[in-house]
């Protein structure tokens, strides 16, 4: 099969569900700065994806 560069990619999530942002995070790569600033102020759904698992979180933007 094909394997990803990535070991783990970030995303945004609207309250919907709906994906806003994909960051993916670099193998070797243990932190991330993400831009959120194209975000309205509200809350959102951070979600980590990796061949480990999923999180989420619940994120606000002021």
């Amino acid at each position: 099969g094909v394997r990803s560069r990535s070991r783990a990619s970030f995303l945004v999530l609207d309250m919907l569900g709906q994906v806003l942002l994909t960051t993916p995070l670099p193998a070797g790569k243990l932190a991330l700065d993400l831009d959120l600033t194209p975000l309205d102020a509200g809350q959102y759904i951070l979600k980590l994806q990796s061949a480990r698992g999923v999180t989420s979180q619940n994120i606000t933007v002021r």
